[in-house]
């Protein structure tokens, strides 16, 4: 019996133990399969994601919702993120692809926060779902953005 227990717990606590999770919710997840046609997402499209009401709203969208959230906002600080715009304007996939914003949580959640935001880039006149690259910079307790635009 003591054998048996032992066995069971260095074979499953282990497994346990280490076993990985995937931080992405389940519920996005299908979501983004459904609206991207099984996971294709464009890098360069004919008619690229556009800011809907200019950067300004996102801007000011994703100062807004640190603000309200307390989250420190590092003047000088600056990254780059990449993330998917899908076919409803909304932001899925949020990743740090490089710099320094400690805070990189609290700075997706802000990005997750401008769903309508975007003008859904199109090819051949069909809104598919498009990776973007922004620049986010804390410059005078505000939030900038600027698009990382791929070399045609």
């Amino acid at each position: 019996m003591n054998k048996a227990l032992c066995l069971v717990f260095t074979i499953l606590f282990p497994a346990v133990l280490f076993s990985q999770t995937t931080e992405k919710d389940s519920t996005s997840e299908q979501t983004l399969r459904s609206l991207c046609d099984g996971y294709k997402f464009f890098e360069k499209c004919e008619i690229p994601v556009d800011f809907k009401y200019g950067k300004k709203a996102v801007e000011d969208s994703m100062t807004n919702y640190l603000k309200a959230t307390n989250s420190q906002i590092q003047n000088g600080k600056k990254a780059t993120f990449l993330f998917v715009v899908a076919k409803d304007a909304n932001v899925y996939n949020v990743e740090i692809k490089s710099g320094n914003i400690s805070s990189d949580s609290s700075i997706i959640k802000a990005m997750q926060q401008t769903g309508g935001l975007w003008e859904v880039g199109k090819q051949n006149s069909y809104l598919v779902c498009s990776y973007v690259r922004l620049e986010v910079e804390f410059i005078d307790d505000r939030v900038t953005v600027s698009m990382v635009r791929p070399k045609h």
